[in-house]
C-alpha cells in the first residue's frame, strides 16, 4: 500500500479533501443563515444538522473514491498496464485487494477528517451565534461521535460498489455514475435515524454483499486477463 500511495501521489488529494469540506461548510452556512433569517422557518436542531452532515460528507467522498477507483484500478485494467504489476512475485488478487484497501482507507480517513472539521465549525458557530434550536450537551456530542463512526464505516463499504460494477462493465465512467447513485441511496438504505445496532447490521449486510461481489469480480477478471495473455 505504501508503494501505491507513493506511485500515485495520493497525498495530493489531501487538498481535495479540504476543498470539499469548505464546500460542505458553505452549504451548511447558507442553510443555517436561511433558517435564522426567514421568519417562516424554525432553526435547525443540532442532531438534524449532524444527519445532514452525514449525508453530505459520506456522499461526497463515496463519489470521490469512485473517481480513484476508475482512474487507478479499472483504468489500469482496461489499458492493460496492470499486466506489468502482475509480473511481480505477488499474488494478483493481493495486488487488486491492496488497491481496493487503499481506496477504502482513503475514503474512511477523508470522511473522518471532513466530518470532524464540519462538526467543529457548527459547534463554534452555535457557541457564538446561537444558530441551532438545541443546546449542545454531552448526549448530543456522543450522538455526533456515533454518527461519525457509522459514516466512516458506511462510506468505506460503499466505496467498494463502484469497483464491482465498473470492473464488470470494464468502464471508467460507470464507477463514477454508480458512486453518485450509491451516495444518493444512503437514506433509503440506512433509514433516516437508525439505531446503532440496526445501522451496524445493515452495514454488515452491505459488507458481505460487497465482499462477495469483489471476490467474484476478481476471479472472473483475472482469469480473463490470463486467457487473453495466453
Amino acid at each position: 500500500m505504501k508503494l501505491e500511495i507513493k506511485k500515485y501521489k495520493l497525498t495530493k488529494y489531501i487538498k481535495g479533501i479540504f476543498i470539499a469540506t469548505v464546500c460542505i461548510i458553505a452549504f451548511i452556512t447558507v442553510s443555517l443563515i436561511d433558517s435564522m433569517t426567514d421568519p417562516k422557518q424554525t432553526k435547525d436542531t443540532y442532531d438534524s444538522i449532524i444527519r445532514m452532515l452525514n449525508l453530505l460528507v459520506t456522499g461526497t467522498f463515496v463519489i470521490f473514491s469512485s473517481v480513484l477507483t476508475a482512474k487507478y484500478i479499472i483504468g489500469e485494467y482496461k489499458d492493460r498496464t496492470i499486466l506489468l504489476m502482475f509480473t511481480y512475485p505477488i499474488k494478483r488478487e493481493k495486488i487488486i485487494l491492496t488497491k481496493l484497501a487503499m481506496v477504502c482507507s482513503f475514503t474512511g480517513i477523508s470522511i473522518a477528517i471532513s466530518y470532524a472539521l464540519c462538526v467543529v465549525y457548527v459547534t463554534i458557530a452555535e457557541a457564538i451565534f446561537d444558530v441551532t434550536a438545541s443546546t449542545i450537551t454531552l448526549e448530543l456530542i456522543i450522538y455526533g461521535i456515533k454518527e461519525m463512526i457509522i459514516s466512516v464505516i458506511l462510506g468505506s463499504v460503499l466505496s467498494l460498489f463502484p469497483y464491482i460494477i465498473g470492473m464488470t462493465k470494464k468502464s471508467v465512467s460507470i464507477p463514477i455514475i454508480i458512486g453518485s447513485l450509491v451516495a444518493f441511496m444512503q437514506t433509503p438504505i440506512m433509514g433516516r435515524n437508525p439505531a446503532l445496532t440496526d445501522a451496524f447490521l445493515k452495514i454488515a449486510i452491505l459488507l458481505i454483499i460487497a465482499l462477495l461481489g469483489v471476490k467474484l469480480t476478481l476471479i472472473n477478471k483475472i482469469n480473463e486477463l490470463d486467457c487473453s495473455v495466453n
